[in-house]
């Protein structure tokens, strides 16, 4: 990556590179627009970096998310290859919990590195539905978003061909009203066996009246070599938290295009606030720090893109708004308000004949069934993924993901994190030789594991703000974090949790092989999805939201905010085709204004 020059006068400054930050900058570059990006993280080191970051996971101890990624992070959740599992699972080593919240930390992280968390992506993207863009009026409950889903459509097109989704255009075609305008440029990833077996053991099966059908999942990922001049996915089964040989979509393939039209990257540049005439509103410049620096930078352009994520872009607004007696963006004073993610209810168990994981992408199929429905009224919708690699997610199967002892392991323990696994056969159960290949055979042949994202409702009090007493490593105020479950979500976790059993006991699963709740609580989440959402809130008007319906901020003609920060629900959908449908209409906007 080449760093930018001396220059300090741009179009357009762009602040994050992941999903959307990519695409705004190489949308504009490609027009001639003069585009500097920023990145809080490091890029990675050289052209051997996919092979050099695939060694350093190798070496991992932990086998967390951010193995890989160790010295090229900023300060974040999960920023070290920490042995406590507390620190690994919550981001407790970043994040500050307030006081008296309501509920556990929350339970999603991200990371802060070129390329952003698009790096360890699962490379799923759907669609929302048509409903998801009018809660308040079609059930009476949560915001309406000001566009409809008639007015993304064109730009899920776009995004998908941008991005190589390989996807069953037919089957996804009208999905609770999705409809489609065009084909996915690849055919879909083929069904696993397991997917297969599934699919057999649940037709004509239903769940509270709701027929349950299992479909091709629309991935980001070529199931066909040389699109976009990347190979086709050779299942590895490992594209979280790294895929080896790029063929899973990511944001890096769009700032690299990006580079190659004239953009200039400055990595290792964390943004410290954004300053504003105090008159118009204005953005007049971006104040940065380097790693290496105490001293601060800046630079200034004729528009200011901020596409960090839903925590990094409501914390630097309001690290603005304290030295900006105008403020940022935060008239409304809901920057930072109706934090959301996905709240996970994972299950598994063991099924009666062999299903064979650990082959294929993570995901290929799921159900799509309980997304939409007159039930919203009352309880979230979710979506349930099917997984190919055994218990890996729930718990780093074959191995585990514990490999020290004493307090820790209990805790992991706990979790279930070492349940049928290595550890567990060796460390535990005290398997050798034979005994041990036999039991290996029989039990990782037959893992099967599913878990379901659950919608939940815009809340003002789950929110983002800072802590001005607890800075991170280059003595940055952190963010705090309040966020709670409310019971429309819990219960939509507990029916999850129902239709897993019903998927298991089909598989022929004995009871005693099942374990539906790692938290022994059905109404709760076992994990975030890592879908952080709903904190710089779109809307008509600036009394009620904080950008309008082209992601502009209010009263700042000059700044759009980007990601999935503006969604005003979060429906059941993985939020990346969304967040890069909006990105990509954004910069048709962004385009229109500086030509203005």
């Amino acid at each position: 990556m080449k760093e930018a020059t001396v220059a300090q006068r741009y179009d357009v400054i762009v602040i994050g590179t992941g999903a959307a930050g990519a695409l705004v900058a190489y949308s504009l570059a490609k027009k001639k627009v003069k585009v500097l990006l920023l990145e809080a993280g490091d890029a990675a080191p050289d052209e051997r970096y996919r092979e050099s970051l695939v060694r350093q996971y190798e070496k991992s101890s932990s086998k967390a998310q951010v193995a890989p990624y160790i010295g090229f992070v900023a300060p974040q959740p999960n920023s070290s290859d920490s042995p406590q599992p507390a620190n690994r699972q919550a981001g407790r080593d970043y994040y500050v919990e307030k006081n008296g919240t309501r509920s556990k930390l929350f339970l999603s992280f991200y990371q802060r590195m070129v390329g952003g968390a698009m790096w360890h992506w699962q490379g799923i993207v759907i669609r929302m539905v048509p409903n998801d863009f009018k809660m308040k009026t079609k059930y009476g409950v949560g915001r309406d978003w000001p566009i409809a889903y008639s007015d993304l459509e064109p730009w899920y097109v776009e995004a998908e061909h941008e991005m190589g989704v390989a996807g069953d255009s037919v089957e996804a075609d009208n999905v609770h009203g999705a409809f489609r305008s065009k084909a996915f440029p690849m055919p879909e990833i083929p069904l696993s066996y397991g997917d297969r077996l599934f699919r057999k053991a649940l037709a004509k099966t239903s769940l509270r009246g709701i027929p349950i059908q299992i479909t091709s999942t629309p991935q980001a990922r070529n199931s066909i070599g040389g699109y976009d001049g990347r190979p086709a996915c050779e299942g590895y089964s490992s594209c979280v938290p790294l895929c080896p040989t790029r063929a899973k979509y990511e944001s890096l393939f769009h700032i690299e295009k990006a580079l190659r039209y004239g953009a200039e990257l400055r990595a290792k540049s964390i943004v410290t606030r954004l300053e504003v005439d105090p008159v118009s509103g204005t953005v007049t410049r971006v104040v940065y720090r380097r790693w290496e620096s105490a001293n601060e930078e800046s630079a200034s352009a004729r528009i200011v893109v901020l596409a960090a994520n839903g925590i990094e872009n409501p914390k630097l607004l309001l690290l603005s708004n304290q030295q900006q007696s105008a403020g940022v963006a935060n008239s409304s004073g809901l920057v930072g308000r109706f934090l959301m993610d996905h709240p996970l209810k994972v299950s598994y168990a063991l099924s009666r004949e062999p299903v064979f994981p650990f082959r294929g992408p993570p995901s290929t199929a799921g159900i799509e069934s309980f997304r939409d429905g007159g039930f919203r009224s009352e309880r979230g919708a979710f979506r349930t993924s099917i997984r190919n690699d055994g218990w890996s997610f729930a718990n780093g199967s074959p191995r585990g993901k514990d490999l020290t002892a004493g307090g820790e392991a209990n805790e992991n323990m706990m979790l279930g994190l070492n349940e049928g696994t290595l550890l567990e056969f060796v460390r535990t159960d005290g398997y050798i030789g034979k005994q041990l290949k036999e039991r290996v055979t029989h039990d990782m042949t037959r893992q099967i594991l599913v878990y379901s994202a659950v919608e939940m409702l815009p809340d003002p009090e789950n929110r983002i703000s800072v802590d001005w007493q607890q800075l991170d490593p280059f003595g940055i105020p952190r963010p705090m974090i309040q966020f709670g479950i409310n019971d429309y979500a819990r219960k939509g976790l507990a029916w999850a949790s129902e239709l897993h059993k019903l998927m298991f006991l089909s598989m022929g699963a004995r009871p005693e092989d099942i374990r539906l709740d790692l938290t022994d609580d059905p109404t709760g989440q076992d994990f975030g999805s890592g879908h952080i959402m709903g904190t710089t809130v779109m809307g008509e008007t600036p009394a009620d939201s904080v950008v309008d319906r082209e992601c502009r901020a209010h009263h700042a003609n000059n700044l759009f905010i980007l990601g999935s920060g503006v969604f005003p629900t979060g429906s059941a959908a993985n939020p990346t085709l969304t967040i890069a449908a909006l990105a990509l209409r954004a910069a048709d906007s962004i385009r229109k204004q500086l030509s203005s």
